[in-house]
C-alpha cells in the first residue's frame, strides 16, 4: 500500500510503523533513498528485517553488522522519537528522523543527506584550510535547506541564502556576528517563537542547548506557525556547521495522515458489520473489533502485517469450518478463491454457534474487503418460523380432515329428521288435527334444510382445503347451467322484487370442467348477489371469453355492496362483513371461500370488485386451454 500522490512526490523516504514495528505503508521514494531492491520492502514486514538487511551491507564483520542493527532496533523500541545520520553501503548518507504517533506506531522520514553531507564536509574542509568563501557559498546556496559555517568562537564565517531567509535575518547579520546575535535578531523580528517564556530565559535556555557536547537535531517553533528543524554538527576543529530546514509542511502532511488513520479507525469501529481489509500480498492491513469478536479470534490474528494464510489456517484447524479431511488442501481451496478477482458470500454456522454471512469484494490493483453480518438472531427467527408455518399448516389439515368426517356425521341424522319432517308437513299417512303441529313441522323442516345447506358447505369447503376434492371433468355447456341456476334462485329473487338478467352468447364456447362444481359455482355468486340486492334492485349474469380468450363468468348487482378493505375478509371462511343490512340476512360466509376454492381447481381466478351502496361484481376466469370449441 502506498501513501497518497503528495507524499509520493516527495524525495524524503516516508515509512508508518505499527506499534510491533512493522510496516503499514510507505511512499514511493522509500526504497530509493535507503538503497532497498526495489519491492523488498512490504507491508507487514518488520522493521528488523530493514535494519539487519541494511547493516550488513554496511558492515563486512558480522559481529559488527549485528552490533549496528541492535542498536538501530534498541532505538525504535524505545519509542521516545530519534533522530541520527550515517553512511550507506552505496556511499550514500541518510539521515533518519522517528516521530511517534499516538497509538504507539511510529513515523519514520529518511532524507537522503549525501549532499548536504558533501557539502557541509567540503565546507569544514575549505574554511578549515581557509579556501575562497565565495566558492563555499555558491557550493552552498542551491541548499533549500538553510546551512550556516560557526568557528569555535561561535563566530559566523559563512552561510547560504536559505538560512538568511529562514531566520529572516537582517543585512547587519553575517561574517563575524555571534551565535548569541543571530539568537537574538530572531527575537527581535519574530521569528522565535517564545511561548510566553521571557526572552533573556528562551536566549539563556537555547545557548545552553547549543553548548551541549555532540550533534543535536531538534525542532522549535517559529513564527506563522512554522516549525523549524535545527541540526547542530561539531567540526573537529572545535567549529560547527548549523542547518535549518522549515519542516512545517512535512509535518501537516504527517498530522494528515495520522489525522486520516484516526477518522479510519473510528468509521471502522462505528460500522455495524464485522470488517477485514487485506492487501495484494493477502497481508492485514485495516481491520474492526466487531469482526474480531465474530469470528472470535485471538487478538494476535487480527493484527497489521499477519497473513491471511495465516488467520484462515488457524480458523480451518480449530474446526470453524466443519470437519476438514485434509487441512492442506483446504487452504490451497481457499487461498485460490481470494486470489480470483470476483466476488463472492459464503454463510453458514461457526463453531461458535453463531451464523456468520461474509462478503468479500476485491480492490482496484488487488486486495480485498470482507464484511461479516451476525445473522445468528434473525435465522432463529427463521427457523421458529417455519416450526410455526409448519405447525399451523398440520392444525390447518387437521382442522379441515376433523370438519369433513363430522360433516359426514350430522348430515346422515339430519336427513331423516328433514325426510319425517316433510311426512308430517305434508300429512301423507293422514291428517294431524292440530295444525300448530303442521306449522312446527314446516320450520323444523325449513330450518333442517337450511342446516344440511351449511354441512353440505363446510364439507366442500373442507375437502378443498384438505385437497380431497376430485373433479369429475367434461364438456359442460355454462349457458345451459348458468340458466338451471337462475331457475334456482328465481323464487327467491321474485319475492325480494329483484330482476334477474342473463347474457350467454351462442357462440360461447363449452368449458372442461366439473359441471357439479361449475353449478355450485355459479348458483352461490348469483344466491349472494340475489340475497344482498334490496328490493327493485338487478342481478345480471353474463358470460363470454375476453382478449387472452379466457372464458369469464361474471355475475353483477345493485346490492348493498362492501367496503375495498373488506373484500379479502369475505373470502375467508366464516368471513362474512358486518353491517347493520347484512346482519339481517342468515349466512356462514362460507359461499364466497367456497367459490374461490372450486375456480382455483379449475386453474382459474376469482376477482370481487365492490363499493358500499353501488353493488359488487365477481367475476370468475378460466383459463383459454379448457375451452372447448367456439
Amino acid at each position: 500500500m502506498k501513501l497518497d500522490p503528495i507524499l509520493d512526490a516527495l524525495p524524503a523516504g516516508i515509512a508508518i510503523l505499527d506499534r510491533d514495528l512493522r510496516i503499514v505503508a510507505f511512499n514511493a521514494a522509500y526504497h530509493r533513498v535507503m538503497g532497498l531492491p526495489e519491492g523488498f520492502a512490504r507491508p507487514g514486514d518488520a522493521i528488523e528485517k530493514i535494519v539487519h538487511y541494511l547493516a550488513g551491507l554496511a558492515q563486512s564483520v558480522p559481529d559488527e553488522a549485528r552490533r549496528a542493527a541492535a542498536e538501530r532496533i534498541a532505538a525504535f523500541e524505545a519509542r521516545r522519537g530519534f533522530v541520527y545520520r550515517r553512511p550507506l553501503h552505496d556511499g550514500r548518507w541518510v539521515e533518519v528522523v522517528s516521530t511517534m504517533l499516538p497509538d504507539g506506531g511510529q513515523v519514520v522520514l529518511h532524507l537522503d543527506a549525501t549532499e548536504s553531507q558533501r557539502k557541509v564536509a567540503e565546507l569544514a574542509g575549505r574554511v578549515a584550510a581557509r579556501e575562497v568563501e565565495t566558492r563555499l557559498l555558491r557550493a552552498i546556496d542551491g541548499l533549500s535547506t538553510g546551512v550556516c559555517l560557526y568557528d569555535a568562537e561561535d563566530r559566523m564565517l559563512l552561510c547560504n541564502a536559505a538560512y538568511r531567509h529562514i531566520l529572516q535575518l537582517p543585512e547587519r547579520i553575517g561574517a563575524g556576528s555571534t551565535f548569541r546575535e543571530v539568537l537574538t535578531s530572531q527575537i527581535d523580528s519574530g521569528v522565535a517563537s517564545l511561548g510566553g517564556v521571557p526572552r533573556e530565559v528562551w536566549l539563556e535556555e537555547r545557548l545552553r542547548q547549543h553548548a551541549l557536547p555532540g550533534d543535536k537535531t531538534f525542532e522549535v517553533p517559529a513564527s506563522e506557525g512554522r516549525t523549524l528543524q535545527i541540526r547542530d554538527q561539531r567540526l573537529a576543529d572545535g567549529g560547527y556547521v548549523l542547518t535549518v530546514t522549515d519542516v512545517t509542511q512535512a509535518r501537516e502532511h504527517r498530522g494528515e495522515i495520522e489525522r486520516q488513520t484516526q477518522i479510519l479507525a473510528r468509521t471502522f469501529e462505528s460500522i455495524g458489520e464485522g470488517i477485514v481489509v487485506y492487501d495484494s500480498n493477502r497481508v492485514l492491513i485495516a481491520w474492526n473489533e466487531r469482526a474480531r469478536a465474530m469470528l472470535d479470534v485471538p487478538a494476535e490474528m487480527m493484527r497489521v502485517g499477519t497473513t491471511f494464510d495465516r488467520s484462515v489456517r488457524f480458523q480451518v484447524e480449530r474446526g470453524d469450518f466443519g470437519p476438514i479431511p485434509n487441512v492442506e488442501a483446504e487452504m490451497a481451496r481457499r487461498i485460490a478463491r481470494v486470489s480470483r478477482p470476483d466476488p463472492y458470500s459464503d454463510e453458514g454456522w461457526r463453531a461458535n454457534g453463531r451464523y456468520i454471512v461474509s462478503r468479500r469484494t476485491p480492490l482496484p490493483g488487488g486486495g480485498w474487503v470482507t464484511l461479516f453480518a451476525d445473522l445468528t438472531e434473525r435465522k432463529h427467527a427463521e427457523d421458529a418460523l417455519r416450526d410455526a408455518k409448519d405447525q399451523a399448516e398440520a392444525a390447518s389439515r387437521t382442522k379441515s380432515e376433523f370438519l369433513a368426517n363430522m360433516s359426514h356425521e350430522l348430515r346422515t341424522p339430519l336427513n331423516a329428521v328433514i325426510g319425517f319432517s316433510e311426512i308430517i308437513h305434508q300429512q301423507i299417512f293422514g291428517p294431524i288435527g292440530e295444525v300448530r303441529y303442521i306449522d312446527y313441522a314446516k320450520d323444523i323442516h325449513t330450518s333442517g334444510t337450511h342446516l344440511l345447506q351449511v354441512i353440505n358447505d363446510i364439507l366442500d369447503i373442507s375437502k378443498a382445503e384438505a385437497g380431497k376434492v376430485e373433479l369429475r371433468e367434461g364438456s359442460v355447456d355454462v349457458g345451459r347451467t348458468l340458466a338451471a341456476c337462475v331457475k334456482l334462485v328465481a323464487a327467491r329473487a321474485e319475492t325480494g322484487l329483484v330482476r334477474i338478467e342473463v347474457d350467454v352468447p351462442e357462440a360461447t364456447p363449452h368449458l372442461l370442467a366439473d359441471e357439479q362444481r361449475l353449478r355450485q359455482i355459479a348458483l352461490n355468486l348469483l344466491s349472494n348477489a340475489v340475497k344482498f340486492t334490496p328490493p327493485g334492485g338487478r342481478v345480471r349474469a353474463t358470460c363470454a371469453r375476453d382478449a387472452q380468450g379466457r372464458l369469464c363468468l361474471v355475475v353483477s348487482d345493485t346490492g348493498i355492496g362492501m367496503r375495498a378493505q373488506d373484500i379479502p375478509r369475505a373470502l375467508e371462511p366464516f368471513g362474512q362483513v358486518e353491517s347493520a343490512l347484512t346482519r339481517r340476512f342468515e349466512g356462514t360466509g362460507l359461499g364466497l371461500p367456497l367459490v374461490k376454492k372450486l375456480v382455483e381447481l379449475h386453474d382459474g381466478t376469482f376477482e370481487l370488485a365492490s363499493e358500499p351502496g353501488k353493488g359488487t361484481v365477481a367475476t370468475v376466469r378460466f383459463p383459454a386451454a379448457r375451452c372447448v370449441g367456439s
